[in-house]
């Protein structure tokens, strides 16, 4: 049975570590009643939420976006390099684009079709008990 994937197990220890300082810094500061102790970690745990919400959000959807910008651009890139060359086709066979606005509409149709199915693949792979962490803060 799949418990965590990814690097979504830091969110328990994200957890604990907040919970527990929140806690023991209220318990220590206004004194050791039980009611003080359990509002610091009731606190404790509303901020743990809050921080694995945004680590959630940067591992599951900031990272992979900024990932797939970088790839989407290197495949420009290179699409742009066999323009130049006068090597580029849509499909085998297909003649090659005729002017450079033409040969634009054709490089960013493929750049976009490509790397759809990569953006779907790199989105809300970190999961805790097959919850997007994002969800399990902001919940």
């Amino acid at each position: 049975m799949i418990i965590w994937r990814g690097w979504s197990i830091l969110s328990v220890f994200i957890t604990l570590l907040i919970a527990g300082i929140v806690a023991s810094s209220l318990n220590a500061l206004l004194g050791s009643d039980s009611t003080m102790l359990l509002s610091g970690y009731g606190l404790g745990l509303l901020l743990a939420g809050l921080a694995n919400y945004f680590f959630g959000r940067q591992v599951n959807a900031v990272a992979p976006a900024k990932k797939v910008e970088a790839i989407k651009e290197q495949m420009r890139h290179e699409m742009w390099n066999r323009v130049a060359q006068g090597a580029f086709q849509v499909t085998p066979g297909a003649a090659p684009p005729a002017t450079r606005e033409e040969a634009h509409q054709r490089v960013e149709y493929l750049v976009e079709r490509i790397s759809a199915d990569g953006t779907k693949g790199l989105r809300n792979i970190h999961i805790l008990l097959f919850i997007p962490v994002q969800w399990i803060g902001g919940r």
